[in-house]
C-alpha cells in the first residue's frame, strides 16, 4: 500500500535503549506527528521486560543491524500483538527488518512524517510500503521460496501440524497478528500465542513470517487451497 497521510490516536511509543542525537530528533517529531507520548528506556532488558505494555514499540538503528534483527524477532516472539515500527538505514535493512517481523519501518532519510503515517497504518493493520520497497520485499520473498524448493528447506515439517496449528499457520501466511487470529478462529489470545509458539518449534523456525512462508511453499507444492 502506498504512503498516504493520516493519524492514530495517542499512545505511548517505546524506544530502545540510548539515542544517538539524530536519531533523538527524528523520534521527536515522528511522536510530535503522532500526536503520542514518547517514553524512553535505557536497557535491552528493560525494553524486553516492558515491550508488552504499550501498543508501539520502536527499535532504533543505534544498534548493529543483526542486534537490530534480532530484537525485533524477539518482541515479535513476545509481544506479537504489538506494532513494531523500526528505523532503517537503508533498502537492505528496511527489508530484513520487514522480514523479521517490524511492521512500519522507515530510513531516517525520508523525515518523521512518513515513518509517524507507517506507524499509524500498521495501528490498523496495514503497511505502508514505496514502489522500490514492494520490489524488493516481492524479490526476498520469491528469494526465499525459490530457496526452499530448490535448496532442499524442509517444507514438510508442515505436516507435523496439528489441524487447529495448519490453521493458525494459513492466517500467519496471511500476516494475521495474534488478535486478528483469535477473532477469526474465535478462541483466546493466549490460545493462539501458545500454538503460535509449538508452530514455530515444529517448523524450526525463528519468525512467524517464516512459518508463513513455509505454509506458503507446502501448500503450493501439495497444491492445497488453505
Amino acid at each position: 500500500m502506498a504512503d498516504h497521510p493520516g493519524k492514530e490516536g495517542t499512545s505511548e511509543i517505546r524506544i530502545l535503549s540510548l539515542l544517538e542525537p539524530r536519531e533523538d530528533e527524528f523520534l521527536t517529531a515522528t511522536v510530535r506527528e503522532l500526536g503520542a507520548h514518547m517514553v524512553i528506556v535505557r536497557t535491552r532488558e528493560e525494553f524486553d521486560r516492558q515491550a508488552e505494555d504499550h501498543p508501539v514499540v520502536v527499535v532504533g538503528d543505534h544498534q548493529s543491524p543483526n542486534d537490530r534483527i534480532s530484537t525485533v524477532r524477539r518482541t515479535r516472539r513476545r509481544a506479537a500483538s504489538r506494532v513494531i515500527a523500526a528505523i532503517s538505514d537503508g533498502l537492505p535493512m528496511t527489508v530484513d527488518l520487514l522480514e523479521a517481523g517490524a511492521q512500519a519501518v522507515c530510513p531516517i532519510a525520508h523525515g518523521p512524517e512518513r515513518f509517524a503515517r507507517r506507524i499509524a497504518a500498521a495501528r490498523s493493520g496495514k503497511v505502508l510500503l514505496s514502489p522500490v520497497e514492494v520490489a524488493a520485499l516481492v524479490g526476498r520473498l520469491q528469494h526465499l521460496s525459490q530457496l526452499c524448493v530448490d535448496e532442499g528447506v524442509d517444507v514438510s515439517r508442515c505436516e507435523r501440524l496439528t489441524a487447529r496449528e495448519a490453521e493458525i499457520t494459513a492466517l500467519l501466511a496471511r500476516r494475521f497478528d495474534n488478535a486478528a487470529i483469535a477473532r477469526e478462529l474465535g478462541i483466546a489470545i493466549g490460545t493462539v500465542k501458545t500454538h503460535v509458539h509449538k508452530i514455530l518449534e515444529k517448523l524450526d523456525v525463528e519468525t512467524r513470517g517464516l512459518a508463513g512462508t513455509y505454509w506458503r511453499v507446502y501448500t503450493e507444492k501439495k497444491g492445497l487451497r488453505r
